[in-house]
C-alpha cells in the first residue's frame, strides 16, 4: 500500500532509469517488504543497460497500471464497503433515533393518558362525593322532616289527651266527691270509681309527659320521678330520702328521648311501688348522679330483701329488665338482710 502511494507522487515516469533510481532511493524503506522487494530486484538484476531499459520501462509502466488498476478496484471496493457501512450506520442511526422518537412518544402519551385517567377519576370521586353530600343531605331533610312532622303530632296528640281527657277525669273527680258529700248509701263504689277514675288519669298524665317533646330533657325525667315518688310515699310510714348531685343539675337541660324517658320512669315507679308494698321498709332512699357519661338513678330501702322464690315468679323484676333492655341501658339488683338496693344507668346524649 506505501509503494503504491509513492507511485501516485510521481510525475516524472519519463524513463525506466528515473523509476529505478526513484525505486533506489526509497530501497532501505522498502527492503523490510517482501511484496516490495519482490518487484524491486527482479527489475534491478534484469534491466541494467540499453535497449532493457526501454523494456523495462514499457513491462514496468504495464506492471504499475496493473498494479494501479488493481489498487483502484480495491480502493473502489473498500470506498463501497465504507459507503455502504456509512449508510447501514446511518440507517441503524435513523432506526435508533426513530425508535427513540416512538419511546417518547408512548412515555408522553402513557402520561397524558394517565393524567386524564386521574382526572377523570377525581372527577368521578368528586362527583359521587358530592352526590353522597346530596343524598346526606336529602335524607337528613327527610328526616328531619319526619321528626318535625312527628314531633307536631306528639305535641297534638299529648294536648288533646289532657284538655279532652283530663277535663272528663276531672268531671268524674268532682262527681264521685258530690255523691261522698251527699251520703250515698253505696259509698264503696263511689271510693272504686274515684280510686280508678284516679290511676286513669295518672296514666294520661303520664302518656301526655311522654310524648309531650317540651319534656326530652334529662331535668324533667328527674323531677317527674322525684314528684311520683314525693306522691306516693306521701301520708305513708316510709322515709323517703332524695340525694340529686350538682353534676346531675348541670346535665338538666341534655337532650333525653322519650322511648328513654318512659322505660326509665315506669321501671322506677315499678322499683318504688316494690319497695312499698313488699319489702316491709322503713327508709328509702332515690339517688340521682353522674357516672362518666352515664345517667344513674339508685332506688334503696332498708327492708326485708327479696328471697329466691320472690324473685323467679316475680313479673316486676322481668318487666324492669325487659325494660331496661329495651333502651340499651343498664341494670342491676343486690339484695339481702340489708334490704334491696337497684341501680339504672343509661347514656346522656351530649349537648
Amino acid at each position: 500500500m506505501e509503494k503504491v502511494k509513492i507511485f501516485e507522487k510521481q510525475n516524472k515516469k519519463d524513463s525506466i532509469l528515473h523509476i529505478l533510481n526513484t525505486l533506489q532511493k526509497f530501497e532501505k524503506d522498502f527492503i523490510n517488504i517482501r511484496s516490495d522487494a519482490a518487484l524491486y530486484i527482479p527489475y534491478k538484476i534484469k534491466y541494467s543497460n540499453g535497449e532493457e531499459r526501454k523494456k523495462a520501462m514499457e513491462d514496468f509502466l504495464k506492471l504499475q497500471k496493473d498494479i494501479l488498476e488493481e489498487n483502484s478496484g480495491i480502493l473502489a471496493a473498500k470506498y463501497h464497503f465504507e459507503q455502504e457501512k456509512k449508510e447501514q450506520k446511518h440507517q441503524y442511526e435513523a432506526k435508533v433515533e426513530k425508535q427513540k422518537r416512538k419511546n417518547i412518544i408512548i412515555i408522553l402519551s402513557s402520561f397524558i393518558i394517565g393524567l386524564v385517567l386521574l382526572n377523570i377519576i377525581f372527577l368521578l370521586s368528586r362527583k359521587k362525593t358530592k352526590l353522597e353530600s346530596s343524598n346526606k343531605e336529602l335524607k337528613l331533610n327527610i328526616l328531619n322532616t319526619k321528626f318535625e312532622a312527628i314531633t307536631k303530632e306528639r305535641d297534638r296528640i299529648s294536648k288533646e289527651l289532657h284538655d279532652d281527657l283530663g277535663a272528663t277525669f276531672t268531671s268524674i273527680s268532682m262527681a264521685t266527691q258530690f255523691l261522698r258529700n251527699e251520703n250515698y248509701a253505696d259509698a264503696k263504689y263511689v271510693d272504686i270509681i274515684s280510686r280508678n277514675t284516679a290511676k286513669m288519669n295518672q296514666k294520661v298524665n303520664e302518656i301526655v309527659w311522654s310524648l309531650n317533646t317540651r319534656n326530652d330533657t334529662v331535668g324533667s325525667l328527674v323531677s317527674y320521678i322525684t314528684n311520683f315518688a314525693n306522691n306516693f310515699f306521701e301520708g305513708s310510714s316510709i322515709r323517703l330520702s332524695i340525694i340529686r348531685k350538682e353534676e346531675v343539675a348541670q346535665l338538666e337541660n341534655n337532650f333525653f328521648p322519650s322511648d328513654k324517658r318512659r322505660s326509665l320512669y315506669l321501671a322506677a315507679k315499678e322499683i318504688i311501688n316494690n319497695a312499698a308494698k313488699h319489702s316491709d321498709a322503713e327508709q328509702v332512699l332515690l339517688e340521682f348522679y353522674v357516672e362518666q357519661d352515664k345517667l344513674c338513678i339508685k332506688i334503696a330501702d332498708d327492708g326485708k330483701g327479696i328471697n329466691d322464690a320472690e324473685q323467679s315468679k316475680g313479673n316486676g323484676l322481668k318487666n324492669i329488665t325487659d325494660r331496661m333492655t329495651y333502651i340499651g341501658a343498664e341494670y342491676s339488683c343486690l339484695t339481702g338482710a340489708f334490704g334491696t338496693s337497684y341501680t339504672l344507668k343509661t347514656k346522656i346524649a351530649k349537648r
